[in-house]
């Protein structure tokens, strides 16, 4: 079969067209350099975690990635205020722990010569009014409104404040669920550009 020249005269000019394959040397060494998001400090936390889970103690794993260290005593009777709950015009206190119990203080922390207390509470609702902070205790189906007051501090079950069980709370407020197990909670009317607003602080050691 033989081919026209117009045909040989494109298979030319296409075939010069494709570029000749040039021969490259291959480095013998390769160096990769990169970064993460680490707090920078030498400690692998999933290296940590796994020696817990090995049965390493605190101790054994701080010496472990710090060398010539010291670990000391330190005084932790000091009381850190931490805010969870700025401005609020109302919030709720519940646990799911069983057998617990919740307390309610009508005053500030220390001022414990008034004290209305009500136990194994399945909830402590707060809302603002006025001036002051209206609690409202549900058990089951049943409601009792307590007397309203400026401020109010919350105790529960497993903490330095109040014996039994180990207990975790939940904090609701503006749609979010906080928990927390230790501490003691104040419930205080704070007044705002927009009127009293209710201020949550957890108190812990």
């Amino acid at each position: 079969m033989r081919m026209s020249k117009a045909f040989l005269a494109i298979l030319f000019i296409f075939s010069s067209l494709i570029p000749t394959a040039q021969a490259v040397d291959v480095p013998t060494t390769f160096s990769f350099q990169g970064s993460g998001y680490g707090h920078g400090v030498g400690l692998s936390q999933m290296g940590a975690r796994s020696m817990a889970l090995a049965g390493e103690s605190s101790e054994q794993i701080i010496k472990y990635f710090y060398k010539d260290v010291a670990i000391e005593q330190k005084d932790d009777s000091k009381v850190l205020r931490v805010n969870i709950g700025h401005l609020l015009t109302s919030a709720k206190v519940s646990t799911a722990t069983k057998a617990s119990q919740l307390q309610i203080i009508q005053g500030d922390l220390g001022s414990e010569s008034v004290v209305p207390v009500f136990s194994s509470a399945d909830s402590i609702s707060f809302s603002i009014i006025g001036s002051t902070v209206s609690p409202r205790i549900t058990l089951g189906k049943s409601t009792q409104l307590l007397t309203r007051s400026k401020t109010f501090t919350i105790r529960w079950a497993g903490t330095r404040y109040l014996e039994g069980p180990d207990t975790v709370i939940a904090v609701n407020h503006s749609g979010l669920t906080q928990k927390y197990k230790y501490g003691q909670i104040q419930v205080k009317a704070v007044k705002s550009p927009a009127g009293y607003r209710i201020e949550m602080t957890n108190s812990v050691r």
